[in-house]
């Protein structure tokens, strides 16, 4: 005899597993770039690096390469503007740089959802503004480890007189369904952090004032 409530419950978990299926295959998979916030900076409401000294032989072009850094040089200061924040609670800091630089709070979010061989989050002290204090020992620079070259970019992405890409549209079919954050990696397009709808919806719910995600054209 057949076990009706069994057999309801093993018909209920495979239209689930159908659901979640055609689900995924319904979802677009969007891109953004992951650029900084002035407006956040000027309220107050993110850190703003007033100074940096960088050390001889040192050079902030490392992020981009997609490799594993370690730790930065103990001369590195990040001098943060006191006189802008509103208070010491934040998450994000805002640098003329191509950095990326988030609080713990933000980091673990992100870690969460992709794999921990995606990203080396490498540990940078925020400095007062005259670098002799550290006021905040729990931020990281983001370092993506995965890189693309042009291959991912589409011929349609309007380039300057001297050939270099500003704005890339993105080949969705040719970046890899577990890639939801990396840089593209080229010398003639610009070198930004890109992240997917996936790690936007994570980050998205936490404080980011200081960060915003610009969305990037995408052929499909």
């Amino acid at each position: 005899m057949v076990n009706m409530d069994a057999a309801t419950s093993q018909k209920k978990h495979l239209s689930c597993r159908v659901s979640k299926v055609n689900m995924k295959k319904n979802t677009i998979r969007k891109f953004y770039a992951v650029m900084v916030n002035m407006d956040a900076a000027t309220k107050g409401l993110a850190a703003f690096v007033d100074r940096y000294k960088e050390p001889d032989g040192f050079s902030p072009l490392c992020f981009s390469q997609g490799i594993k850094i370690g730790h930065l040089p103990k001369e590195l200061k990040l001098q943060i503007d006191m006189k802008m924040l509103k208070n010491m609670d934040f998450d994000a800091v805002v640098t003329c740089y191509t950095w990326r630089i988030i609080s713990r709070r933000l980091a673990k979010a992100l870690m969460d959802v992709i794999e921990s061989d995606d990203v080396e989050l490498v540990p940078i002290p925020l400095y007062d503004q005259k670098g002799e204090k550290v006021i905040r020992d729990d931020f990281y620079v983001i370092n993506a480890l995965k890189t693309f070259d042009r291959s991912i970019v589409s011929s349609r992405s309007r380039a300057l007189k001297r050939g270099f890409i500003l704005d890339p549209i993105l080949i969705e079919k040719n970046i890899p369904e577990n890639a939801h954050i990396f840089r593209i990696k080229d010398d003639i397009c610009a070198n930004i952090l890109v992240i997917d709808n996936v790690v936007r919806k994570v980050l998205f719910k936490q404080p980011h004032d200081g960060l915003r995600f610009r969305p990037i054209e995408t052929e499909y």
